[in-house]
């Protein structure tokens, strides 16, 4: 079987020269975070709400976060939403830079 790949098409012949054509889509990321690091003060303490998240979600991926309560999920969420704006760390929306 051998594999071809145009611009916007990819096919593939096999011994019996049926040749089958799939579109190659361009998959962009929906969600780039890089090293997210977010400190909270509480009672004169500070209190590391995420030490260095990074991750990354494809366009039409699904991801859930998991993890016990105080690991940073909410705050994570609201950073990736802008309600929150991180200490450290750069993360990318649909191309929209923060």
């Amino acid at each position: 079987m051998v594999w071809l790949k145009s611009r916007k098409l990819k096919w593939k012949a096999n011994s019996a020269d049926l040749i089958i054509f799939e579109e190659v889509k361009k998959v962009a990321d929906a969600l780039l975070a890089n090293s997210i690091v977010k400190t909270f003060k509480k009672n004169k303490k500070e209190v590391k709400a995420l030490k260095g998240v990074s991750l990354r979600i494809k366009e039409g991926e699904i991801y859930g976060l998991l993890g016990p309560n105080g690991s940073g999920k909410s705050t994570f969420i609201r950073i990736a939403s802008t309600l929150l704006i991180p200490d450290r760390g750069a993360y990318r929306f649909f191309d929209m830079t923060q």
